[in-house]
């Protein structure tokens, strides 16, 4: 996933009291509408849910945290945050015409719908794929739906007793073992939790860029989880808009982004790249101020 910057020519630089209208659409991968897409812009707390038929929204200004609102203005840049249910969020900037501005952003989907539900069946190994794409030299980035596990592991059963020794457990093990179920989908995530917390507490035994390394894939196994997990119930909410689902929501939201924020943090501390964590974070977060590096 690419942080797009759409800088765009614009035409006069003077301001103008009136808000220009700025329409947003979300696409996915075939040019078709996201339904269940939000839009956030700059720092504003708030997610702008799209229309269900056209997937777009559209407004004359800005909402930031604490602030007045504010109308938008030719040259304006401004930035967008694009995210929906089984999809990648995406991150463009757009300045501000004097007319006409118009911003398609396309997503990409993580996985297709089955026949069994009504909802994505969410395809994290490609997540993690596009997570290593992003962090690898091109010549080692894996193939889009290659497994995608940083930490190959064979499980035979020399490798299956190590793992059952948790006295003496291996952290490289284990993580690898934590992102291999992780791969399996939403049904092994709490699996893979629970074998990341066994690495992460092992963690103090590794030193030096394997540590950061170590701690980088850890922060990935829970964002990863946790984004997902929060999109699955804003999925179940949308078909069923009760309070218990909304309250599951607005818990798994806020737990994704606090993983996300600090995956950031962690991230551009080790010189590793922020572009997952960061669009985690923003697609999630009511604090965007938060998930900047």
């Amino acid at each position: 996933m690419n942080l797009a910057l759409l800088l765009l020519a614009s035409g006069a630089t003077a301001s103008t009291g009136e808000g220009l209208k700025l329409v947003v659409q979300v696409v996915d991968d075939a040019d078709h509408p996201v339904s269940t897409a939000t839009v956030r812009i700059d720092d504003e707390g708030l997610r702008h849910r799209v229309n269900h038929r056209t997937g777009r929204w559209k407004g004359h200004g800005v909402y930031p945290q604490n602030q007045e609102p504010a109308a938008f203005e030719t040259g304006q840049v401004v930035t967008l945050t694009a995210a929906a249910p089984g999809h990648l969020p995406r991150t463009v900037k757009y300045r501000v015409r004097h007319a006409r501005n118009v911003v398609k952003i396309p997503l990409q989907a993580l996985g297709t719908p089955t026949q069994a539900a009504d909802q994505p069946e969410i395809d994290v190994a490609t997540l993690l794929a596009v997570s290593r794409a992003n962090c690898d030299s091109p010549d080692q980035a894996p193939a889009l739906f290659a497994p995608a596990v940083h930490r190959p592991i064979q499980l035979d059963p020399e490798t299956i007793g190590r793992l059952g020794d948790l006295e003496d457990a291996d952290p490289h093990l284990t993580a690898g073992f934590s992102e291999l179920l992780l791969a399996q989908g939403p049904g092994q995530f709490d699996a893979a939790l629970q074998w990341a917390d066994i690495a992460r507490a092992e963690a103090h035994t590794v030193e030096g860029g394997d540590y950061v390394g170590l701690v980088n894939d850890l922060y990935r196994v829970r964002a990863i989880a946790y984004h997902v997990r929060w999109q699955q119930w804003e999925l179940t909410w949308l078909d069923e808009p009760s309070r218990k689902n909304k309250e599951q929501v607005d818990h798994y939201r806020e737990l994704a982004a606090n993983i996300a924020s600090s995956w950031v943090a962690w991230a551009d501390a080790a010189g590793a790249s922020t572009e997952l964590p960061t669009a985690l974070c923003m697609a999630a977060s009511d604090r965007p101020l938060e998930c900047s590096p």
